[in-house]
């Protein structure tokens, strides 16, 4: 009996753990490979997802997303509102990188 109570108290606590936060259904992990696909329109679409759900894993890949061919992902890459929680550090980091025109600085 004792052994069940614990096994059970084992996979109770396992399943309180945090879900990771998904965006149609798929989670940050997809989104950020996303970016690295050949179609502009699902670069785009896994920008704005990452900037949906404020992936703190994402912030390196969305810097690199600055930089991107398309302006609709760069622009979508801009969008991210991840200076919530880092006292509005990313967001002028951001905002710091562009022109009005979208264009990253060198």
């Amino acid at each position: 009996m004792r052994k069940a109570s614990l096994l059970i108290l084992a996979l109770l606590l396992l399943g309180c753990k945090g879900k990771e936060p998904l965006h149609k259904g798929k989670p940050a992990s997809y989104w950020i490979e996303a970016l690295q696909d050949r179609d502009a329109q699902v670069r785009r679409d896994a920008a704005g997802a990452l900037a949906e759900l404020k992936a703190k894993d994402a912030v390196p890949q969305l810097i690199t997303a600055l930089k991107d061919r398309d302006a609709g992902v760069r622009a979508r890459a801009k969008s991210s509102k991840h200076g919530n929680d880092d006292g509005g550090c990313m967001s002028r980091l951001l905002n710091a990188t562009f022109r009005s025109d979208f264009q990253v600085l060198d």
